[in-house]
Protein backbone atom coordinates (compact mmCIF):
# COMPACT_ATOMS: atom_id res chain seq x y z
CA UNK A 1 0.00 0.00 0.00
CA UNK A 2 2.70 2.35 0.80
CA UNK A 3 4.41 1.24 -2.16
CA UNK A 4 1.60 1.71 -4.61
CA UNK A 5 1.18 5.55 -2.84
CA UNK A 6 4.74 6.73 -3.55
CA UNK A 7 4.25 5.76 -7.25
CA UNK A 8 0.92 7.70 -7.22
CA UNK A 9 2.99 10.37 -5.98
CA UNK A 10 5.61 10.77 -8.51
CA UNK A 11 2.65 10.47 -12.00
CA UNK A 12 2.14 14.09 -12.42
CA UNK A 13 5.84 15.08 -13.30
CA UNK A 14 6.41 12.64 -16.66
CA UNK A 15 3.09 13.99 -17.63
CA UNK A 16 4.13 17.68 -17.01
CA UNK A 17 7.24 17.00 -19.46
CA UNK A 18 5.29 15.76 -22.14
CA UNK A 19 3.57 18.99 -22.28
CA UNK A 20 6.58 21.00 -22.23
CA UNK A 21 8.02 19.15 -24.65
CA UNK A 22 4.80 19.48 -27.07
CA UNK A 23 4.88 22.88 -26.46
CA UNK A 24 8.36 23.15 -27.44
CA UNK A 25 7.90 21.30 -30.96
CA UNK A 26 4.79 23.05 -31.91
CA UNK A 27 6.91 26.88 -31.28
CA UNK A 28 9.45 25.16 -33.33
CA UNK A 29 6.66 24.04 -36.05
CA UNK A 30 5.10 27.31 -35.96
CA UNK A 31 1.93 26.41 -34.14
CA UNK A 32 2.20 28.22 -31.21
CA UNK A 33 1.69 31.76 -33.50
CA UNK A 34 2.37 33.60 -36.41
CA UNK A 35 5.78 33.68 -38.08
CA UNK A 36 6.82 37.15 -38.18
CA UNK A 37 6.21 38.98 -41.60
CA UNK A 38 8.97 40.54 -43.63
CA UNK A 39 9.49 43.88 -44.74
CA UNK A 40 7.00 45.90 -46.28
CA UNK A 41 7.65 45.94 -49.98
CA UNK A 42 8.16 49.73 -51.48
CA UNK A 43 7.04 51.31 -54.36
CA UNK A 44 7.30 54.19 -56.94
CA UNK A 45 4.33 56.28 -57.44
CA UNK A 46 5.17 59.67 -59.39
CA UNK A 47 8.62 61.29 -60.61
CA UNK A 48 7.92 64.69 -60.68
CA UNK A 49 10.81 67.25 -62.24
CA UNK A 50 11.93 70.61 -62.96
CA UNK A 51 13.71 72.69 -63.76
CA UNK A 52 14.88 75.99 -62.85
CA UNK A 53 15.25 78.57 -64.87
CA UNK A 54 12.70 77.07 -67.69
CA UNK A 55 13.55 79.48 -70.31
CA UNK A 56 17.14 79.95 -71.19
CA UNK A 57 19.10 80.99 -73.86
CA UNK A 58 21.22 79.03 -76.55
CA UNK A 59 24.27 76.60 -74.64
CA UNK A 60 22.90 78.07 -71.62
CA UNK A 61 22.22 76.02 -68.64
CA UNK A 62 19.60 74.95 -66.37
CA UNK A 63 19.53 73.05 -63.01
CA UNK A 64 17.17 69.91 -63.19
CA UNK A 65 15.44 68.29 -59.90
CA UNK A 66 13.08 65.60 -59.57
CA UNK A 67 10.76 64.81 -56.90
CA UNK A 68 9.99 61.31 -56.12
CA UNK A 69 7.28 59.67 -54.22
CA UNK A 70 6.14 56.46 -53.14
CA UNK A 71 5.43 53.60 -50.32
CA UNK A 72 8.08 52.01 -48.01
CA UNK A 73 11.67 52.23 -48.01
CA UNK A 74 12.02 53.03 -52.15
CA UNK A 75 14.47 54.99 -53.56
CA UNK A 76 14.56 58.64 -54.98
CA UNK A 77 17.12 57.86 -57.65
CA UNK A 78 16.10 58.91 -60.95
CA UNK A 79 18.37 58.73 -64.43
CA UNK A 80 18.11 62.15 -66.59
CA UNK A 81 17.34 62.20 -70.47
CA UNK A 82 16.70 65.12 -73.02
CA UNK A 83 15.24 65.47 -76.29
CA UNK A 84 17.97 68.28 -76.98
CA UNK A 85 21.37 69.39 -75.65
CA UNK A 86 22.83 67.02 -72.82
CA UNK A 87 22.49 66.29 -69.73
CA UNK A 88 24.47 64.76 -67.05
CA UNK A 89 23.70 62.09 -63.79
CA UNK A 90 23.28 65.36 -61.72
CA UNK A 91 20.74 67.25 -63.52
CA UNK A 92 22.33 69.95 -65.28
CA UNK A 93 20.77 70.92 -68.55
CA UNK A 94 22.73 72.36 -70.50
CA UNK A 95 20.78 74.11 -74.37
CA UNK A 96 21.13 73.11 -77.59
CA UNK A 97 22.97 75.70 -80.16
CA UNK A 98 19.05 76.01 -81.51
CA UNK A 99 16.10 77.65 -79.69
CA UNK A 100 13.21 75.44 -79.75
CA UNK A 101 10.94 73.53 -76.84
CA UNK A 102 13.09 70.99 -74.88
CA UNK A 103 11.85 68.21 -73.08
CA UNK A 104 13.81 66.95 -69.92
CA UNK A 105 12.84 63.17 -68.68
CA UNK A 106 13.40 61.93 -64.93
CA UNK A 107 12.84 58.14 -64.28
CA UNK A 108 13.31 56.10 -61.44
CA UNK A 109 16.14 53.92 -61.09
CA UNK A 110 13.71 51.36 -58.85
CA UNK A 111 11.20 51.18 -60.73
CA UNK A 112 12.22 52.38 -64.70
CA UNK A 113 8.16 52.36 -65.59
CA UNK A 114 7.70 55.37 -63.63
CA UNK A 115 8.80 58.53 -64.91
CA UNK A 116 7.94 62.29 -65.55
CA UNK A 117 9.13 65.38 -67.58
CA UNK A 118 9.67 68.75 -67.60
CA UNK A 119 9.75 71.37 -70.40
CA UNK A 120 12.53 73.94 -71.05
CA UNK A 121 12.47 77.02 -73.46
CA UNK A 122 15.50 77.84 -75.38
CA UNK A 123 15.67 81.27 -76.73
CA UNK A 124 18.41 82.63 -79.72
CA UNK A 125 18.64 85.36 -77.22
CA UNK A 126 18.49 85.66 -73.75
CA UNK A 127 15.51 85.97 -71.91
CA UNK A 128 14.82 89.77 -70.16
CA UNK A 129 16.02 89.32 -66.66
CA UNK A 130 14.45 92.04 -65.28
CA UNK A 131 10.37 93.63 -65.50
CA UNK A 132 8.83 96.50 -64.10
CA UNK A 133 5.07 95.90 -62.66
CA UNK A 134 3.66 98.90 -61.09
CA UNK A 135 4.83 102.55 -59.85
CA UNK A 136 3.05 103.73 -56.83
CA UNK A 137 3.87 107.94 -56.18
CA UNK A 138 3.07 109.48 -53.10
CA UNK A 139 3.28 113.56 -52.24
CA UNK A 140 3.31 114.63 -48.94
CA UNK A 141 1.95 117.27 -48.08
CA UNK A 142 -0.95 116.81 -50.37
CA UNK A 143 -2.04 119.94 -50.09
CA UNK A 144 0.16 123.04 -50.08
CA UNK A 145 -0.14 126.63 -50.32
CA UNK A 146 0.88 129.16 -53.31
CA UNK A 147 5.00 128.80 -53.79
CA UNK A 148 5.26 125.89 -51.35
CA UNK A 149 6.78 123.03 -52.47
CA UNK A 150 5.46 119.04 -51.65
CA UNK A 151 8.32 115.93 -51.71
CA UNK A 152 6.69 113.24 -53.90
CA UNK A 153 8.41 109.72 -54.07
CA UNK A 154 7.88 106.86 -56.23
CA UNK A 155 7.87 102.87 -55.15
CA UNK A 156 8.59 100.87 -58.02
CA UNK A 157 7.98 97.15 -58.33
CA UNK A 158 9.15 94.49 -60.55
CA UNK A 159 10.87 90.89 -60.85
CA UNK A 160 14.80 90.42 -61.64
CA UNK A 161 16.90 92.82 -61.41
CA UNK A 162 14.98 95.60 -62.47
CA UNK A 163 15.61 99.52 -61.74
CA UNK A 164 13.57 101.77 -59.81
CA UNK A 165 14.52 104.96 -60.71
CA UNK A 166 11.82 107.31 -62.23
CA UNK A 167 11.60 110.24 -64.27
CA UNK A 168 9.49 112.94 -63.10
CA UNK A 169 6.73 115.27 -64.78
CA UNK A 170 4.16 117.65 -63.34
CA UNK A 171 0.80 119.73 -64.80
CA UNK A 172 -1.62 121.49 -64.07
CA UNK A 173 -5.32 122.38 -64.09
CA UNK A 174 -6.36 126.06 -63.00
CA UNK A 175 -4.66 129.29 -64.34
CA UNK A 176 -1.42 128.98 -61.85
CA UNK A 177 1.65 128.00 -63.66
CA UNK A 178 4.27 124.88 -61.71
CA UNK A 179 7.20 124.28 -61.89
CA UNK A 180 9.01 120.51 -61.81
CA UNK A 181 12.11 119.25 -60.24
CA UNK A 182 13.99 115.65 -61.23
CA UNK A 183 14.19 115.33 -57.12
CA UNK A 184 10.56 114.99 -57.26
CA UNK A 185 9.41 118.22 -55.72
CA UNK A 186 6.99 120.06 -56.85
CA UNK A 187 6.47 123.90 -56.30
CA UNK A 188 3.35 125.77 -57.10
CA UNK A 189 3.46 128.89 -58.69
CA UNK A 190 1.69 132.11 -57.69
CA UNK A 191 -1.72 132.27 -58.50
CA UNK A 192 -3.00 135.57 -59.98
CA UNK A 193 -6.62 134.52 -60.88
CA UNK A 194 -9.38 136.21 -59.13
CA UNK A 195 -12.78 134.69 -59.86
CA UNK A 196 -15.62 136.97 -57.94
CA UNK A 197 -13.41 137.78 -55.53
CA UNK A 198 -12.23 134.24 -54.59
CA UNK A 199 -8.63 133.15 -55.40
CA UNK A 200 -8.87 130.11 -57.90
CA UNK A 201 -7.03 126.66 -56.53
CA UNK A 202 -5.34 124.94 -59.20
CA UNK A 203 -4.42 121.55 -58.97
CA UNK A 204 -0.51 119.89 -60.13
CA UNK A 205 -0.86 116.27 -61.14
CA UNK A 206 2.72 114.88 -60.39
CA UNK A 207 3.72 111.69 -62.52
CA UNK A 208 6.40 109.30 -61.77
CA UNK A 209 7.66 107.28 -65.36
CA UNK A 210 9.97 104.65 -65.92
CA UNK A 211 11.99 104.10 -69.16
CA UNK A 212 9.17 101.04 -69.72
CA UNK A 213 5.82 102.36 -71.80
CA UNK A 214 2.45 101.47 -70.19
CA UNK A 215 4.06 101.56 -66.44
CA UNK A 216 3.34 105.06 -64.67
CA UNK A 217 1.33 106.69 -62.01
CA UNK A 218 0.04 109.69 -60.79
CA UNK A 219 -0.47 111.54 -57.64
CA UNK A 220 -2.60 115.32 -56.98
CA UNK A 221 -1.34 117.79 -54.73
CA UNK A 222 -4.08 120.85 -54.21
CA UNK A 223 -2.83 124.12 -54.14
CA UNK A 224 -4.62 125.79 -50.79
CA UNK A 225 -4.50 130.17 -50.55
Amino acid sequence: MGSSGRHRARGPFPHALGMSLLLVMLMACGGGGSSPSGPTPSTISSVSPACTPSTIAVDATSQCNATVKGTGNYSSAVTWSTSSGTVNASGVFTAPASAGAVTVTATSMQDPTKSGTASVTVQSSPPASSTITSVQVVCTPSSVSTNATSQCSATVKGTGNYSSAVTWSASATGRAGNQRSARGIATQAANDAFCGGTVGLPRLTIAGRVAFPGNHAHRSVTAVS
